[in-house]
């Protein structure tokens, strides 16, 4: 039995399971907010349907192509370049033509000197 003198202190302890009992959410007034509302929301996605077909890979740079080696060309007679004998960028090998140049002028000088010699003799 509660005896008198413990008496106070189960009325204090009842005022206390009371109050929490009240201020407990399961006990309580009921809150109307569920656990799936507390919890963040998902983000909005875009959603598209597969399609089955060819992928092309291709991919555009900017830049600037440099030659791993280069030759300066120089003629051993002077004249007018008359043809070209080679496509641009096209591997050339040792020895071979390309350029050809007018050789008029260089036949002129080659005759003029022949008719020169001539009348000398």
């Amino acid at each position: 039995m509660i005896s008198k003198k413990n008496y106070p202190w189960f009325i204090v302890a009842g005022i206390c399971v009371a109050g929490a009992l009240f201020f407990n959410p399961f006990f309580g007034k009921k809150n109307n907010t569920t656990p799936q509302a507390l919890l963040p929301q998902a983000p909005l996605v875009e959603v598209a349907v597969a399609k089955t077909g060819m992928i092309s890979q291709r991919r555009t740079f900017n830049g600037r192509v440099v030659p791993s080696q280069s030759v300066r060309i120089m003629s051993e007679i002077e004249g007018i370049v008359s043809s070209v004998c080679f496509h641009q960028g096209a591997p050339v090998k040792k020895g071979e033509i390309l350029f050809q140049i007018d050789d008029t002028p260089h036949r002129v000088r080659v005759q003029k000197s022949q008719a020169q010699t001539d009348f000398a003799k």
